[in-house]
């Protein structure tokens, strides 16, 4: 699944990089917001909710949106995790997150003011107890692949009154869920059913 997702945003971008006649409609650009993330299943006992910071770097062709995602994620641990050999992610414990994937999707609504749209994705997600470096429990931190299920809704003149119901700067809500397909390591702790998010930035489309 994981290739399949590359492969479709490889194509997508030579499509939307090729000089003709149509290359006026082609815009590029990216989102940066923060947002909240709420954790479900057997995780949401043993972690707190996400603070997010999602940044995402877009291209639209025509109605064809394509979008690389990075969503880095801070919480502390909420009840102490104690692995097999003895070692533990006691409560109060930072909790880094990273989420890195591509996602796909069609404008459904586009006027001068508002832009909806719907995406769905593939996503790597991980957690780990240190921002930057191996932690004492690296061997047992969770990681997961996902489906990465989104919907945007631009408002396009809060930040510019030249739109021209193309290139815009303007207020970004996202809202979706990154849902895992594969078995977590330690499944009592780590299991969720989604991790549902909300968040709110700046997103800037200008024509290429």
């Amino acid at each position: 699944m994981k290739k399949t997702f590359l492969i479709i945003f490889i194509l997508y971008i030579g499509i939307a990089a090729q000089e003709d006649s149509e290359k006026k409609n082609i815009l590029v650009g990216g989102f940066a917001s923060i947002g909240y993330g709420i954790t479900t299943g057997n995780a949401s006992e043993y972690f707190n909710n996400q603070i997010l910071l999602p940044l995402t770097g877009d291209v639209v062709y025509k109605n064809l949106v394509a979008q690389l995602n990075l969503d880095g994620g801070y919480t502390t641990v909420a009840k102490t995790i104690t692995f097999d050999d003895g070692k533990r992610w006691n409560e109060g414990d930072n909790v880094f997150s990273n989420a890195f994937g591509i996602n796909v999707g069609y404008i459904l609504f586009n006027s001068s003011d508002i832009c909806f749209t719907p995406l769905i994705g593939y996503a790597h997600s991980y957690s780990s107890k240190k921002w930057w470096g191996a932690s004492d429990i690296v061997e047992h931190e969770p990681s997961s692949n996902t489906v990465n299920v989104n919907l945007l809704l631009d408002f396009k003149n809060l930040f510019s009154s030249n739109n021209n119901n193309k290139q815009y700067t303007g207020l970004r809500i996202s809202a979706g869920a990154y849902i895992p397909f594969d078995d977590p390591n330690y499944p009592k702790y780590f299991d969720t059913d989604a991790l549902i998010y909300l968040s709110v930035g700046i997103v800037s489309l200008e024509l290429l």
